[in-house]
């Protein structure tokens, strides 16, 4: 029976994690601060609204601004609890502590990436999945 080595760090995992959580913040944290940030629906419409791609799916560009504000509003939401779970991971896996727990917190954060980001984030969460899969398998 091999004795556990508290002194190993789980480099890999802490890192991926941590790239994953930055590309988060940096990608979905800044739209969110974007589109809550203009105060009107005429910098929406002279700035975004001629970039997004399909115009012709709002009745108008009110209710695009509005659609867009609450989707950047529950991204902002989820991003918050996915930082808490990615950081409680991180302390978990840091010098091999649990890994189990670090895994299952992974998944929970890929979870949460994928629905916040109505599947946008799937390339970030699929970096978590990977930091999971490493949590649970690698020794």
């Amino acid at each position: 029976m091999r004795k556990r080595n508290d002194h190993v760090i789980r480099k890999a995992e802490v890192i991926i994690g941590l790239v994953g959580g930055g590309l988060s913040l940096l990608i979905f944290g800044l739209f969110s601060v974007v589109i809550f940030n203009m105060e009107n629906v005429q910098a929406f419409e002279s700035g975004i609204y001629p970039l997004l791609p399909e115009n012709d799916a709002f009745s108008n560009v009110s209710e695009a601004f509005e659609l867009l504000r609450q989707a950047a509003a529950w991204m902002g939401i989820f991003l918050f609890f996915m930082t808490i779970t990615l950081v409680l991971a991180t302390v978990f896996i840091y010098k091999n502590g649990r890994p189990k727990i670090a895994g299952a917190l992974y998944i929970l954060t890929a979870i949460l990436q994928l629905i916040g980001t109505q599947g946008l984030g799937f390339p970030i969460a699929f970096l978590f999945f990977i930091a999971a899969y490493m949590s649970f398998f690698w020794k």
